[in-house]
């Protein structure tokens, strides 16, 4: 059984091969997804003594995906085909392996289904709609700098020199491979599914924040590129951009890691020495210790709003400071914010 699931599984992989690698992401997704699929199937540290799937789960589960591959056969629809399949090796996984190893054989097939590009209907819009906003966040990041240019559609203008943005430029490719390395990850270190999410949101948003530097730096160095140039600029740090992005990811991932085993460590073993010195203190000198902050933000309490007042007045009539003064702003808006912020109180 397990022999000939796997030959229809590589059987179906072969003859639809050129829709698994189709698109600009294709090689990412076609290498990331069954590696991490791998990983999360041969990870270790499993509970020894889980239940199996029941038949009739698995049952269930196969002619589910019997009837969705037909389905997909018969319509031409290629998403519903491969979770037709998909769901075919889940149900052969469940039946084959300990009861261990279900939930990780769910997890494993769950990242395989990323490994098919998405429908046009999905993968068009969300492209267009990063292509957008990399334009429109170029334009407002060189407004910062005081660099004159403005966003026309897919089109950064500059003087007399026009940039065109073209779809592949989009970010996409960045976008997939942080997804695929966030997702991969979350699931191989078993990261709570919330945490998940936060850390794939962050890591998208950092991909689009790294494709806007790289539009602005283009526009940035202008005079020194003709069209052709700047479009071959663009084509060069294209995989500079997948690796940032990824880079970010894997040390986010360590950072959170780290804080998490820092917050596990203090809560378990509280600092004895600390707090035999807090109660050593007389009540005036504790109190004040404890409360040294608000010698400062006590005048500075409604800083926030001048600040405020003095932004939304600058947006309203359409004036953008020069990058001295902007730094200069959220410079008070960051120290406002910290003065602002009162230390919690240890019982």
């Amino acid at each position: 059984m397990a022999a000939g699931a796997g030959v229809m599984f590589l059987a179906w992989i072969l003859t639809h091969l050129h829709v698994l690698a189709a698109g600009q992401d294709g090689l990412i997704r076609f290498v990331l997804s069954p590696v991490f699929a791998l990983l999360v199937l041969l990870r270790g540290r499993r509970l020894p003594d889980v239940p199996r799937v029941s038949r009739g789960v698995v049952m269930v589960g196969a002619v589910a995906g019997l009837l969705s591959a037909l389905a997909g056969v018969i319509a031409g629809i290629h998403q519903v085909e491969w979770i037709g399949v998909l769901l075919l090796g889940l149900a052969c996984l469940w039946w084959l392996l300990p009861g261990r190893f279900a939930r990780d054989a769910a997890c494993a097939v769950f990242l395989l289904y990323w490994a098919h590009p998405l429908p046009a209907q999905v993968f068009g819009p969300l492209q267009l709609a990063m292509q957008h906003a990399s334009v429109q966040g170029a334009e407002w990041f060189l407004h910062l700098f005081d660099t004159p240019v403005w966003a026309d559609g897919m089109v950064l203008r500059k003087g007399s020199y026009i940039f065109e943005v073209p779809a592949w430029c989009s970010g996409m490719r960045s976008a997939t491979t942080v997804f695929l390395l966030g997702l991969g990850l979350g699931l191989y270190r078993r990261v709570r599914w919330n945490v998940m999410g936060v850390l794939i949101v962050v890591a998208l948003l950092q991909a689009l924040g790294l494709n806007m530097l790289r539009l602005s730096v283009m526009v940035l160095l202008a005079p020194r590129l003709q069209d052709a140039s700047a479009i071959g600029f663009l084509h060069d740090t294209a995989g500079m951009i997948v690796a940032a992005s990824s880079v970010l990811l894997v040390l986010e991932l360590w950072l959170w890691d780290r804080l998490m085993a820092h917050w596990a460590h203090r809560v378990m073993e509280p600092d004895v020495e600390a707090e035999v010195a807090k109660r050593s203190r007389p009540p005036f000198w504790a109190a004040l210790n404890r409360h040294r902050w608000a010698i400062v933000v006590a005048p500075l309490t409604n800083a926030g709003a001048p600040l405020i007042t003095a932004v939304i007045s600058l947006v309203l009539i359409g004036i953008m400071p020069q990058p001295l003064k902007a730094t200069g702003i959220a410079l008070a808006f960051i120290a406002a914010a910290l003065l602002a912020i009162e230390p919690e109180e240890t019982a």
